[in-house]
């Protein structure tokens, strides 16, 4: 059992940075919330960090109370001076670039201090039997219990925070007794073993749609049971230029047969009174779980299917649809970031193009056609889609953290003639590995050029606009 570190994230990106730079030293952790706190039998510590949350000190009690060892960071650092018995007198500062010096004991053993930016401190008055680790001009901001299984500061990690990342590695390596034993790699064979056991003599089906997610499974899967891997290729009508193509490239490159189940008709029915993206997204998804559950029957006996669900897809709260019946059910990336499963896919020698593939949803281009679909919209939608994709790479503007789209609107209500007139929105952002999405400002000669095109080459495409809208308060998607 491999043991890890679970990161409790009371709000804001910290928490994702934390296990992103947690799993980078080469320690496996987990991310939860304190209102949805499950800690795994195999969790040894656990870091808390963020904001203010009404549900932190009920966290830190149960991680008290499972003795898991406790590093807290930011304002969980005075909840956590609370818990053990000591109090919070008043607040001390906000925003101010302090001196920050720490004692040569526990975490801060070998820690230099130096100039910080401080967002927020209280002034505390630590429990009995807990000493000052860290100060600021008379501000406590760090503590331990002495033995160092409860340790709290009132600041959080920066970026290339060279104080921060020894606290993190002397808890890791000294308090916890951890080794750096993670990789992608030793997570693979892990992952075969446990679909080879899930399997047993029985056949696995797993559905290719192009992109990395999904091959990534069914390379797990081929290496774990060999033959008995069925794949399925799905023709929605929903996916860009040339995917079925793609696909087929894919299938020979890596030896993934598959078997072709042509649906566009009865995908566009099941569209027929979807509106809204959720609508849709469940509609497409809901079809792609009766198909998988339809296979499954064919083949009879034992079957489980195995999908492509990453653990940013797990965070984010999207759902898969229902399976008929109890068919089990295999999810091998479930615990690796997208940038991992990018990783495993250059291990199994995935082409670099569908390594670094942008992120395309299963409901496809029904989910960034804006109403209701019909074809005509689609074949629009799908042709600005490829023109922004050709321009941007003949511009060298296709960067492997950039996802670049179009949405359709239909304006046609606005005109009195009856013809279908449509809008085409551009949008690009870039994600960063930490999480953070920003939106993507294209050089304005490439953005006329895609414009122009579109205009040219789309049917009833009349014009063309770029949208800024920063991330939040907006989705990176149209809903």
């Amino acid at each position: 059992m491999q043991r890890l570190v679970l990161v409790v994230n009371t709000g804001g990106s910290e928490g994702l940075s934390m296990v992103k730079g947690i799993r980078s030293a080469g320690v496996f952790c987990t991310m939860t919330e304190p209102a949805r706190l499950e800690i795994p039998e195999e969790a040894l510590g656990a870091v808390v960090i963020g904001g203010e949350n009404p549900d932190t000190r009920a966290a830190l009690r149960t991680l008290r109370e499972r003795s898991l060892a406790i590093l807290a960071f930011g304002d969980p650092a005075a909840r956590l001076c609370e818990e053990m018995g000591g109090e919070v007198t008043g607040h001390a500062l906000t925003n101010q670039l302090r001196e920050v010096h720490f004692a040569n004991l526990g975490v801060c053993r070998s820690v230099e201090g130096g100039m910080r930016m401080l967002q927020s401190a209280e002034y505390l008055s630590l429990p009995q039997g807990c000493r000052t680790l860290s100060v600021a001009e008379g501000v406590t901001l760090g503590f331990d219990d002495e033995a160092g299984r409860c340790t709290g500061f009132q600041f959080t990690p920066e970026a290339h925070d060279v104080e921060a990342s020894e606290i993190i590695g002397n808890f890791l390596w000294n308090v916890l007794g951890l080794k750096p034993n993670y990789t992608v790699e030793g997570y693979a064979e892990q992952a075969v073993a446990d679909l080879r056991a899930a399997v047993g003599e029985g056949k696995a089906v797993c559905v290719l749609t192009g992109g990395v997610d999904s091959t990534v499974a069914a390379c797990l899967a081929r290496r774990a049971v060999g033959d008995r891997l069925h794949c399925l290729v799905i023709e929605k009508g929903l996916g860009r230029e040339g995917e079925m193509d793609s696909i087929r490239n894919l299938s020979e490159a890596l030896h993934l047969p598959f078997r072709l189940i042509q649906a566009q008709g009865r995908v566009m029915e099941r569209l027929r009174n979807c509106v809204t993206p959720a609508q849709k997204r469940q509609a497409v998804e809901q079809f792609l779980a009766d198909r998988i559950s339809d296979e499954a029957a064919r083949l009879g006996g034992h079957v489980v299917v195995v999908r492509g669900t990453n653990y940013t897809e797990v965070l984010d709260g999207e759902a898969a649809g229902q399976l008929a019946g109890e068919i089990p059910m295999a999810e091998p990336l479930r615990p690796l970031f997208k940038d991992e499963v990018r990783r495993l896919a250059e291990v199994f020698g995935v082409p670099e193009d569908v390594a670094r593939r942008q992120h395309y949803p299963n409901a496809g281009i029904a989910l960034r056609c804006m109403g209701a679909v019909d074809d005509d919209k689609l074949a629009a939608l799908r042709r600005a889609d490829e023109i922004l994709r050709a321009t941007l790479e003949e511009a060298g503007q296709n960067k492997p953290n950039t996802q670049a789209f179009a949405v359709l609107a239909d304006f046609s209500s606005a005109f009195m003639d009856g013809t279908p007139r449509y809008v085409v929105i551009l949008r690009a952002v870039n994600a960063s590995g930490e999480g953070h999405i920003q939106v993507r400002r294209l050089p304005q000669d490439v953005l006329e050029r895609a414009a122009e095109r579109i205009v040219a080459q789309t049917p009833r495409v009349y014009r063309v606009v770029y949208d800024l809208t920063s991330v939040p308060p907006a989705h990176v998607e149209w809903e």
